[in-house]
């Protein structure tokens, strides 16, 4: 079509070029309106197409693995959670019912997580990176553990949960249909909470100490 109304505009300028410069610029101010009427519709449909293609979202599969490292990342918290309660109760701490809390937020977001696999279609994980709670953003923790202090507990678990925002900022990086978007940006505004949580204990036992 372009070349069409190219080859139109030429032959208008050939046959014009003996009059004055004023008619010449008429002639060709009337081709090139010609070209941008007829080029219109498909601007248009182009411009449609962006839009379309805006809204096209990762493939089944990528979707699927997206949610089930998302739900490593959560046993691999509900795990760690576990241990530490599981230590604190041991030395008594007063930690034991937070690190509590925390597990079972974990599980529940991981268990959430594993219901939308489903619905994708899927095989949710049920299991953790690695055993024995040295999971990835965690595995100083055994030693903090093995070191009965509070203050070196909190500061592994604020890794794990740095980690945590980690895997969620990726994961919301990704063009996850709507819906699932939705469960893992709301479980991602979990991960901020738990991870101002435990800073904050930790720079209150770092005061104290």
């Amino acid at each position: 079509m372009c070349r069409v109304l190219s080859a139109n505009c030429c032959v208008a300028f050939r046959a014009h070029t003996h009059r004055p410069a004023a008619s010449l610029i008429a002639t060709c101010r009337s081709v090139l309106g010609s070209m941008y009427t007829a080029l219109l519709p498909k601007l248009r449909f182009l411009s449609t197409q962006d839009e379309l293609f805006k809204g096209i979202h990762m493939n089944n599969d990528e979707v699927i693995s997206t949610l089930n490292d998302l739900i490593e990342t959560c046993k691999d918290g509900e795990e760690s959670y576990k241990t530490c309660a599981a230590d604190a109760a041991k030395r008594k701490s007063d930690l034991q019912a937070v690190f509590g809390t925390l597990q079972h937020s974990c599980a529940s977001a991981a268990a959430e997580l594993q219901d939308v696999v489903r619905t994708a279609g899927g095989k949710p994980r049920t299991e953790s990176s690695v055993g024995d709670a040295i999971h990835r953003g965690w595995v100083n923790l055994k030693g903090a553990i093995g070191g009965h202090n509070d203050e070196a507990v909190l500061a592994e678990c604020e890794r794990g949960e740095d980690s945590a925002k980690h895997n969620y900022s990726v994961a919301l990086e990704q063009e996850l249909p709507a819906q699932f978007r939705a469960v893992v940006e709301r479980q991602y505004q979990g991960v901020l909470v738990n991870h101002t949580k435990i800073k904050a204990l930790r720079d209150q036992f770092k005061v104290a100490v």
